[in-house]
């Protein structure tokens, strides 16, 4: 059955992680920097969730969607 602690957060895990996905499955860009915040968080809590690698991919392609996304004219006054 589990533990008392694991019994009160793995159903707040596991809402978390359902908002999270639909984020991801709209690409909804602007709650991208929640996303990032919690795969962090995530990784710093379990680690070996994902390795240091996977992490930073993850997290420098949320940041880089986000720019691109939400400011297209910087690209092109570079």
């Amino acid at each position: 059955p589990g533990t008392p602690i694991l019994q009160t957060v793995a159903p707040l895990v596991r809402l978390l992680s359902a908002a999270l996905w639909k984020v991801m499955k709209q690409r909804d860009v602007m709650q991208y920097g929640v996303l990032e915040k919690f795969v962090t968080s995530a990784c710093e809590t379990v680690p070996g969730m994902l390795t240091f690698r996977h992490q930073g991919k993850l997290t420098l392609g949320l940041r880089g969607r986000v720019i691109l996304l939400t400011q297209p004219c910087y690209l092109l006054s570079i």
